[in-house]
């Protein structure tokens, strides 16, 4: 009875201490959710299965130009009433069993297999390119979800605080009142304030739900809470980077991006296509060995009379072939079905050749947006600073005179409102400033992160 209570108490303990660690608060830094989403995303995971699909394509490509080896066998009867001797002479047995090994080797065939071996790997290549691309990707989605979790976590302090201040400024104009210094009018303000700190209070718990469940599903820990850092300073300030001109960025965004490469290779692999589509015109030769033993020989005997015994060949010596030859095939016609393929090939050529033009204006464009706004996002930080320490003044300066009578209970509402909007920009300002810092760096094709190089 003490071993099953024991039992039961240990399974007891370990499935709270799982329900604690999937309801539980995981610490997370924004380096580590980047670094998640990019092993676990669902884009990431295909990413990687299409580069072993590629790279399995150009094993095949491979295989297709060595030679090939052919094992084949085969049991046959033959009808006693369609030919009479078939049982009865050596020549003609009523069944035979054969098995052979043939080896085949293309050559003049071979052709349009290496072209199609140079495209494999090209595509390859491409499959390995649009793996980093995507988890760069993931990085950027991550580092999108984290900024707005921390984001809805600073709007739901900033406003709890402007919850407390309503309530305090809510207790005074009653004691204003009391006193007789205000009107029922202020008052009612006051009270009007506060019943929209409580809804703005329920919005952001509302978004700081939501951003919180966005974060978990995109890292995979569905139903895990987590612990982020402080959004108090802008990353990007603290690391400080230093920021090439805009004609340097476009220029280290067309050389780093792997779409120049791809398409690139795009028209390279149409190309490799459109020749062996022309080479499908030559004829195919393939040379052949083949070795191949009849199961059912007997022993023979060759010629001879009733004076002269034949000659006796032994069913060893009867039963093994092995053939070599080279085997010769031209498709004369085919009702256009090359023709058609190679004009194919050739539009394609032209298509990728376009691709490529639109990838590279792509990059200049993705390089020049990243750059500009990186830089309108920095300066939009020292703005919101400014505002945010000003709109504390206003608010404790226009407070001071309404409690000498100089101001009106608007005025003060108004202040704290706009004390709060200034806060929430700042907020904001912080997050957009290293989220674009995130996108300039994807932009230059290379991997997002705030650790110093």
């Amino acid at each position: 009875m003490k071993r099953v209570c024991l039992r039961c108490f240990l399974m007891s303990f370990l499935l709270l201490n799982q329900a604690f660690a999937l309801s539980g608060t995981q610490k997370l830094s924004l380096e580590d959710a980047m670094n998640l989403a990019e092993e676990r995303s669902f884009s990431a995971r295909n990413a990687k299965l299409n580069t072993e699909i590629a790279d399995a394509k150009t094993d095949q490509a491979n295989g297709m130009a060595l030679p090939r080896l052919d094992l084949d066998a085969q049991k046959i009867w033959f009808s006693q009433s369609v030919n009479k001797l078939a049982g009865k002479s050596p020549l003609s047995p009523d069944e035979v069993t054969t098995a052979a090994l043939q080896v085949v080797q293309p050559i003049i065939g071979l052709g349009p297999l290496l072209m199609q071996i140079k495209a494999a790997k090209l595509q390859f290549q491409n499959a390995q390119n649009d793996e980093a691309s995507t988890k760069r990707d993931a990085r950027q989605m991550a580092a999108s979800a984290y900024i707005n979790s921390q984001k809805a976590n600073q709007f739901v302090t900033l406003a709890s605080s402007a919850l407390t201040v309503s309530e305090n400024q809510n207790r005074e104009a009653n004691s204003l009142f009391r006193a007789g210094r205000i009107s029922q009018v202020d008052v009612s303000k006051f009270e009007l304030s506060l019943l929209d700190s409580k809804q703005q209070l329920t919005l952001a718990k509302t978004t700081q739900e939501i951003a919180a469940l966005s974060l978990s599903e995109i890292l995979r820990h569905s139903g895990t809470l987590f612990e982020l850092e402080d959004l108090s300073e802008s990353r990007f300030e603290k690391l400080s980077p230093t920021l090439p001109e805009v004609t340097t960025t476009e220029k280290m965004a067309a050389e780093k991006r792997p779409e120049t490469v791809n398409a690139q290779n795009g028209i390279e692999i149409a190309e490799y296509y459109k020749l062996a589509s022309d080479l499908d015109y030559l004829p195919s030769l393939n040379a052949f060995a083949r070795y191949e033993r009849n199961f059912e020989a007997t022993d023979q005997t060759l010629g001879g009379t009733a004076q002269s015994p034949g000659l006796k060949v032994a069913k060893n010596d009867l039963r093994d072939s092995l053939s070599m030859g080279l085997k010769l095939n031209w498709n004369i016609w085919d009702w256009g079905t090359r023709w058609n393929r190679t004009s194919e090939y050739a539009a394609t050529v032209q298509k990728a050749r376009i691709g490529k033009e639109s990838a590279e204006s792509n990059i200049r464009i993705d390089a020049v947006t990243s750059h500009l706004q990186l830089k309108a996002n920095a300066e939009g930080l020292n703005t919101a600073k400014t505002a945010s320490k000003l709109s504390e003044e206003v608010y404790r300066l226009t407070k001071v005179r309404f409690q000498n009578g100089q101001a009106t209970s608007t005025d003060v509402i108004l202040a704290e409102r706009e004390q709060t909007r200034a806060q929430s920009a700042l907020v904001n300002a912080r997050g957009e400033l290293d989220l674009s810092w995130i996108k300039y760096q994807k932009a230059l094709g290379i991997k997002p992160t705030f650790l110093k190089n």
